[in-house]
This record gives C-alpha cells, sequence and structure tokens, in this order.
C-alpha cells in the first residue's frame, strides 16, 4: 500500500495549538507527517527540500505520495511553482505573516516576480486552512486556493499532463524537478534569440552530479569515432563504472544522473548522442531513449549507409533483451530505418535484373539464407538446418544453404555503448557442404565483412543462373535476401516468432495467428496479410546423449525443481521475478538456473535465502538431460527462449509464462498467466495440487508433439510452395516484373 507522507516547512508558528488541531486531521486519516521547524533561520531555499526528503526516506522513496505544507508565503509559491508535478497536493497554513528574507538565488526573485506562464502546466488548488476569504501578498494563492474541509479531499485528484519544465533566464536554463515529460521551455528573457537547450548552459538544481571524467570522454568521443574504436576497452569499462554508480544512488540523484545525460546527449552530434541514449538504456529501458536513435538514424544524413546497418543490429538486440523496450512507434521507425537503407542499396542493382517468371524457375530447387550460422547449440542455426533437413527429406527438394553474416555486423562500427557483434566461425568459408543427420547441403558462407555491394551482387548473380523456385530467409533483416526478391520470391521466417520479422521480400512467416497491430503495421509499409504465412513454429531437438540424477548436479533430492533457461538471463531475469520466484520457496521449490546467469552471485549478496534455494548450473551441452530432472519450466517476461520452452514441454515439463514473447507462442494459451503474483500463484497450484500437475505435465507433452512435427512443417512447406506459386506482383513499391 502506498504511503501518505505530509511534509511540514514552516517557521513560527506562533499559535502551536491551532497547527496542531490541523496537523492531527492528517494524523487521523494516517499520514505520515514530518514537520521541519526553521525554514527562514537556516537559510532552506526550495531546492533543499529534495535533499532533505532523499535524507529522511531512503527506501522507496519513489512509493510514497509526498504532499507538501508551509506557513510561508514566497516559500509556498516558489516550491508550488517549480515542484508543481512532484508534490501530489499543496496546503498553506495560514498564521502571521512571515517574511522570507533567506538570501533567494536570482532564479527564484525572477519566478516570484513573474506571472505564471502557460507552460507551467500549474494545474492544481492550492489548500488553505480556512473559509474565509483573505487577502495574501502574493494573488497566486488567493486565485488558486480552495478551502480545506476534509482531508478527504487531498484525494479527489486529476491526472495531469507531466511536463520537463526549464526557466530560463539570464542565458541559463534552470532545472528543478525530477520527473519525465515533454520538455517545455519557460522563458523570461524578451529576447527569444536563445542558445538550444544543453547540459553546458543548464543549471541542474541538486547536488554536484560527478560526470566529469564521463564529459571529457565524451568530448575525446566527438572529435572522432576512430576514439571510441580505439579506446573502446577502457570507455566501455568506465561507463561499466558510472551505470554502477547511477542505479544504485538515490531516488533522487538517479533522476538527475539521468536529466543530465539527456542534456548531453543533445550536446554533441549525432554519434555522441546515440552512444549516450545507447547507454541510458542500459540503466532505464525507456521507450523515448529506443526511439530517439531511430529517429536521428533515419533523419541525419551524415552517418553513412553501413554505420546505420550497424546501428540497425545494436537497436534490434537492445530491444530482444529488454522485453518490453519499444512501443508501437518504434516498429514504425525500425521499418523505416531499415527501408531506408535496402533502398539505398537497391539504386544500386535497379534496372540490372529481371523478376524470373515462375514458369523459369526450378521448383525443386530451395535457397536458404541465413545471416548467422554457427553450432547445433545456436538455435537459429538449428533453425536453418531444420528446414533444410525437412525439405530435402520430406518434399524432396535440392536446397543450398548460404550464410550472410549479416548479423550484428561489425561493419560501420560506431559508439555504442555495450556493443556486441556477432560471432562467426571463419573455417566454415572453406565448407562446401554442412553434413547434417543423414544429409549433405550445399553450403556457402561468404568471407566478406557484409553488407558488402559487391558480395551481393555476385550472390543474386547466383541466384539469376541457378533460378531458384524461391528463398527462405531465416530470420530478417537481411538486405541479401530482399535485394534476391528483386528476382525470386523470398520467404522470411522470423527466429522470434511471435513477431513479424524484418523483410522486403513478399512473403512473412510467423509462428502465430496474425493480428489487428500486425496488419496495421504491413499496410503502413505496403503489404498486407496476404504477405503472412500463419504457421506453427516446429523444432527438432539436439538429441539426449545422457541419463542424469540429482546428485550428480547436488540438486536436492526432495524438493520441487523449477527450471529458469536462457543465455541472456543476466538482462531477462529482474529484481522482480526474483522475488516472486523466492517467495515460492517456502513450500519446498528449488530454483534451477541453466545456461548464462553470470549475475547469479551478485544477486546472491542482496538476497539472502537464494542460495539456499537455488543452484546454478550453468550452460548445459545435453540440455534436455538436465530438464528431466526439473518439475516445471518458469519463464521471466522476453522476447525469446521458445526453444527451451519446447524441450521442456517434451519432458513433460508445464510451462509458466506471461502472454508475450516466443515462450508464450510455443507453449500456447493453456500455460499463460498474466502477471507476476498470478505466476506465484500458480506455481504453488503446480506444487500442492498433484491432479492439476498431471493433468499440465499431459498437455506439455501434447503441445510438444505439435512442435516437433515435421509432417506439419512439411505441409508449411507445400503452403509456401502454393504461395509462391500463385504470387502475382501486388506490392505496389516493388518494381518485380513478371
Amino acid at each position: 500500500m502506498t504511503k501518505n507522507i505530509l511534509l511540514c516547512f514552516i517557521d513560527d508558528t506562533r499559535n502551536s495549538d491551532k497547527f496542531d488541531k490541523f496537523i492531527s486531521k492528517f494524523e487521523d486519516k494516517e499520514f505520515e507527517v514530518h514537520i521541519l521547524n526553521g525554514v527562514v533561520e537556516n537559510n532552506i531555499q526550495p531546492h533543499d527540500i529534495i535533499h532533505i526528503i532523499e535524507n529522511i526516506f531512503t527506501d522507496e522513496l519513489e512509493n510514497y505520495n509526498y504532499y507538501f505544507l508551509t506557513n510561508i508565503e514566497d516559500f509556498f509559491i516558489l516550491v508550488y511553482r517549480i515542484y508543481h508535478q512532484f508534490f501530489q497536493q499543496f496546503i498553506f497554513f495560514i498564521d502571521d505573516h512571515i517574511n522570507y528574507s533567506v538570501n533567494l538565488e536570482n532564479i527564484y526573485k525572477e519566478i516570484l516576480k513573474n506571472d505564471v506562464h502557460p507552460n507551467e502546466n500549474i494545474v492544481k488548488p492550492i489548500f488553505i486552512n480556512e473559509n474565509t476569504y483573505r487577502e495574501f501578498n502574493n494573488e497566486l494563492i488567493g486565485r488558486f486556493c480552495v478551502p480545506l474541509i476534509d482531508v478527504e479531499d487531498l484525494f479527489k485528484t486529476e491526472s495531469i499532463k507531466m511536463v520537463q519544465k526549464y526557466y530560463y533566464f539570464n542565458n541559463s536554463y534552470f532545472l528543478f524537478e525530477p520527473v519525465n515529460g515533454e520538455d517545455i521551455i519557460i522563458s523570461f528573457e524578451k529576447n527569444e534569440n536563445r542558445e538550444e537547450l544543453g547540459y553546458f548552459n543548464t543549471k541542474i538544481y541538486y547536488q554536484t552530479l560527478p560526470i566529469h571524467e564521463a564529459i571529457q570522454l565524451i568530448n575525446e568521443l566527438a572529435k572522432s569515432k576512430n576514439h571510441f574504436i580505439h579506446s573502446y576497452q577502457y570507455i566501455q569499462r568506465y561507463f561499466d563504472s558510472l551505470k554502477n554508480t547511477i542505479i544504485n544512488s538515490g531516488y533522487f540523484m538517479r533522476k538527475f544522473y539521468l536529466k543530465a545525460f539527456e542534456l548531453l546527449s543533445r550536446s554533441f552530434d549525432a554519434y555522441v548522442e546515440i552512444f549516450i541514449l545507447s547507454f541510458l538504456i542500459n540503466i532505464v529501458p525507456d521507450s523515448k531513449y529506443y526511439n530517439r536513435i531511430y529517429s536521428i538514424l533515419i533523419d541525419n544524413h551524415q552517418i553513412k549507409r553501413d554505420e546505420k546497418y550497424f546501428y540497425l543490429y545494436q537497436c534490434i538486440r537492445l530491444g530482444f533483451v529488454n522485453s518490453g523496450l519499444g512501443n508501437s512507434e518504434t516498429a514504425i521507425l525500425q521499418r523505416k530505418l531499415y527501408r531506408d537503407i535496402y533502398n539505398s542499396f537497391k539504386k544500386e542493382i535497379d534496372d540490372r535484373y529481371k523478376f524470373i517468371p515462375k514458369e523459369e524457375r526450378d521448383e525443386n530447387f530451395i535457397i536458404v539464407l541465413t545471416g548467422q550460422f554457427l553450432s547445433l547449440n545456436h538455435a537459429p542455426t538449428k533453425t536453418a538446418l531444420d528446414r533444410c533437413y525437412s525439405l530435402i527429406k520430406h518434399l524432396g527438394k535440392k536446397v543450398m544453404l548460404i550464410n550472410t553474416k549479416e548479423l550484428l555486423t561489425a561493419k560501420g562500427l560506431s559508439p555504442f555503448y555495450n556493443l556486441v557483434t556477432g560471432n562467426q566461425v571463419k573455417e566454415f568459408e572453406k565448407f562446401r557442404y554442412i553434413k547434417y543427420k543423414d544429409i549433405e547441403i550445399p553450403f556457402y558462407q561468404t568471407p566478406f565483412q557484409m553488407p558488402h555491394m559487391e558480395e551481393i551482387l555476385r550472390i543474386i548473380e547466383v541466384i539469376n543462373h541457378l533460378k531458384p523456385y524461391f528463398i527462405i530467409n531465416i530470420g530478417g533483416g537481411s538486405i541479401t535476401a530482399d535485394l534476391c526478391s528483386q528476382i525470386v520470391p523470398v520467404a522470411t521466417i522470423s527466429t522470434v516468432f511471435s513477431g513479424l520479422p524484418l523483410s522486403e521480400g513478399q512473403m512473412y512467416v510467423i509462428g502465430r495467428k496474425i493480428n489487428e497491430n500486425d496488419i496495421k503495421l504491413l499496410n503502413e509499409f505496403g503489404f498486407s496479410e496476404e504477405n503472412v504465412i500463419e504457421s506453427v513454429f516446429t523444432f527438432d531437438f539436439k538429441p539426449q546423449q545422457n541419463k542424469f540424477t540429482r546428485s550428480q548436479f547436488n540438486l536436492p533430492e526432495n524438493k520441487f525443481l523449477i527450471a529458469v533457461v536462457g543465455t541472456r538471463l543476466d538482462e531477462e531475469i529482474t529484481d522482480t521475478f526474483m522475488e516472486m520466484l523466492m517467495e515460492t520457496t517456502s513450500l519446498g521449490v528449488h530454483i534451477v538456473f541453466i545456461g548464462r546467469f553470470t549475475k547469479y552471485n551478485s544477486y546472491g549478496a542482496k538476497i539472502k535465502k537464494l542460495k539456499d534455494n537455488s543452484t546454478y548450473l550453468g550452460f548445459q551441452d545435453d540440455v534436455l538431460a538436465v530438464l528431466e530432472l526439473c518439475d516445471l519450466y518458469v519463464n521471466p517476461k522476453r522476447i525469446g527462449g521458445g526453444s527451451s520452452a519446447a524441450e521442456a514441454m517434451f519432458k513433460g515439463l508445464p510451462v509458466v509464462t506471461l502472454n508475450t514473447g516466443d515462450v508464450a507462442v510455443a507453449s500456447g494459451s493453456d500455460f499463460w498467466v498474466n502477471s507476476y503474483d498470478e505466476m506465484k500463484r500458480i506455481i504453488e497450484k503446480y506444487v500442492t495440487d498433484k491432479e492439476f500437475y498431471d493433468q499440465m505435465s499431459k498437455k506439455a507433452k501434447q503441445r510438444a508433439e505439435i512442435l516437433l512435427s515435421m509432417f506439419l512443417a512439411s505441409r508449411k512447406c507445400m503452403k509456401w510452395q502454393l504461395k509462391m506459386h500463385t504470387y502475382t506482383c501486388q506490392i505496389p513499391w516493388l518494381t518485380l516484373r513478371d
């Protein structure tokens, strides 16, 4: 339950009975009341109240509702205006007039001198402790005052649009309030030819933020992006340390750190701005930072094409590891950026190739393109091989597999915090075939850093010569595949099968039913639901090699084991998810973390019972054998994870997941919950209700049968062929000729 806090900043309350009686009304309503006497005597200025609040309330400060009261008129007006959104309500206690004779800074004097500006968004009433009207020195109180008849009146609030106010005076901007919202400038200058808002012309009214070294590094970065490349390790280490400092700071300090870096991002060129925004996303996964990066990349014509492609994939990865980071605007911006990059490449092949009519294409030959090819432990690689295998063994097709190495390319490398480049196996460049199970698949891996225009043209030339019936693109976001769609149809299978793939090709293959949001997004870019193939994303697991016992992993024999599986658990597991899991351990639950979870020990340091009630097994080569030891699969909020959920269901483990991401799509609605609270309740039901557990375990196995159905996968391939066979060039922006 949210606590209500009444903060009384007062001075010289001579009629103490009157004040005490008034305050008791709040105490009767279970307000926590704090009285700070001596505002004038101690030269308290408005911005000091933020420090005072932070010192009083150290834990869960952001979860409280704060109400402000004072009996000092000018002090009240200043706090009422500059912290209007931070405080829930404002109360002016009418008593003998007190002169606010402190050494006020000039900005405060200017605010007192000027009437309220519409942009200040002043909408809250001023509650007073008397029923009769009187004259006030500042007419603003008289204009907004309302008698406080009942404390309950304070709770009758209307939501207001949050704005980030900057006051402009004497060639400087002033920032007071720790809130988020649209930037609004309140100018006290007649001359409107002011400098653009930035860090170096803004005074932040909070204690000093130690970011001097960060500014030095950013200044060096602004001189040349090569400085970032040459000093990457040092820059990364410094900003890693700074990120931890900010995350572990007090609530208000953290807010003002973020504001300082937002302002810094506006004070430099696009490369530095993107770097700072990527840093901020790693502290607070906020869509406004994410969308701003996409907007910069779309609008800025100085950033080169390869750099934009590099940034695109860095952003895609950010969205993947931070579930919920993007919104509907993000989806549009991402596709706009990709289309801009694609069109830039497309201009170089316009009129060079003609679309090959279906009767001239070899209907028994299909090419599979993938942006990354590593090993059987890599889900997209396994997906590519399984599709090739199904096409060859079940449909009798000739297949060629090409690794274009476009995923998380290092080409165009540019400043980005915590950047990641895709793994590559250079040895595969020598391979002409990949042996998989009982077949050999013709194979080619480009030796170039992609996207490389000359190499793309060579691949297009090969395809133009071989005339495959169609191309299957694994993953999406492939310039190579989408340029090939100029000559043969391309069906793109998203490896994040819960969402639409990023593609300019003709067909989108998704692992669920299409919805209204999908259709709206497709229409925005000239596609329709006719371009979508609804499918079930099928799996073919790496065979189980072992039969383990719990004792081999020091797992408790008599406890209910919950498996949490993933290669990105550091990003996917949050405090909220971990707390929910720990609340289930009183029922005899033991958590088994499988995969990559380097933060396990740091979680153990702050959650005392974690080590006694969980085991971190790290990466397991034979995950089916390990899952066989567990009882339940529980999924944190994330986008990926579909393969491990399917493996768990194959072993009879029910799944508990939110209705989002690949795990939700793979498991089906029988295993969905709406919140972590509901997740905890359903886990408890699995632990205590054996009949329910057995029923859901059976459903899990039945679902796994569907996900493992090669017949179903083959049938979908036949549907693709049918669509490709009847496909006509009905997409307005494509210039295909059949």
